[in-house]
């Protein structure tokens, strides 16, 4: 139950990870669960020492969401996170992002994950065009379904998002340290 959690909470921190610095979402991410060890821990929480654990994040409108989200957990059947993206998204504050990276990160199970990030990888190997809203163009999502749709769609993912966050930048790429530019 705790793994469920941590995955949950820790996919939802990687949603913010290009914006805050990755030591300061470890940081939280480490009190969080020191704290709140099952989703009923956070559920029952006070709203002052659930928010001033958050909001090192600078997740302030999302701080409602993910004590709703921890609540929903907590009245489940025995507490568990949902394995499916359906499942996920029915969840308060889940979206697309999140509900795929659940399920691929903390389950393996084979889905996709689109964010900027991936898009951005997508646009500049591909040579695709997008909207300004890339992550939910139609042939965006094919992609990363068939990019996910292999053995281990946990590596999968997180090598494309690992790779868009160390080469692959937003400003000034690192294409002479491109491993796939040939």
């Amino acid at each position: 139950m705790e793994a469920d959690t941590q995955s949950l909470a820790g996919a939802n921190c990687r949603d913010d990870a290009p914006t805050d610095r990755a030591d300061q979402v470890e940081k939280v991410y480490r009190e969080f669960f020191t704290k709140f060890k099952k989703p009923s821990d956070a559920a029952i929480a006070s709203s002052r020492t659930f928010r001033s654990t958050l909001l090192p994040l600078g997740l302030h409108w999302r701080i409602v969401n993910f004590r709703a989200l921890a609540r929903a957990i907590a009245a489940t059947p025995g507490a568990r996170v949902p394995r499916t993206r359906d499942e996920l998204r029915s969840l308060p504050g889940v979206g697309d992002y999140v509900a795929g990276a659940v399920s691929s990160v903390a389950f393996n199970q084979r889905e996709w994950i689109v964010d900027a990030n991936v898009v951005r990888v997508f646009r500049r190997f591909f040579g695709i065009a997008t909207s300004k809203e890339g992550r939910r163009d139609r042939h965006v999502i094919e992609m990363a379904k068939t990019y996910s749709d292999c053995r281990v769609p946990r590596e999968a993912n997180l090598a494309i998002l690992d790779f868009a966050a160390l080469i692959c930048l937003p400003q000034k790429p690192l294409c002479r340290n491109c491993p796939i530019r040939n």
